[in-house]
């Protein structure tokens, strides 16, 4: 959800959307889950709800819009850094357990 939003704003469907197209299907968010998740990082400042989009840019009605804080981005990035220590980790671990064999 941070990452697409990292991008830009979006309204929750975009959001969804995106995020099922970046992981080949594998995160499929029902709509409970996702505003569940979405109002716990509002809540937390990660994300803020910007309102509705009334310069037109979504199809059919209005939509309420949502946008990465900056707090928001200071998290993605931790969680990156995380992620990357972690991989860098476990494939050194792997060269380890092959120089073993």
């Amino acid at each position: 959800m941070l990452l697409v939003l990292l991008e830009g704003e979006s309204h929750g469907y975009g959001i969804v959307k995106e995020m099922k197209s970046r992981t080949s299907g594998q995160i499929d968010m029902l709509p409970g889950n996702f505003y569940t998740v979405l109002q716990r990082l509002i809540r937390e400042g990660v994300l803020e709800d910007v309102g509705l989009d009334t310069e037109g840019n979504t199809p059919g009605r209005p939509r309420r819009m949502y946008r990465i804080t900056d707090f928001g981005t200071r998290v993605a990035a931790a969680e990156a850094l995380r992620l990357q220590e972690l991989v860098a980790a476990s494939a050194v671990r792997a060269l380890i357990e092959k120089a073993r064999s």
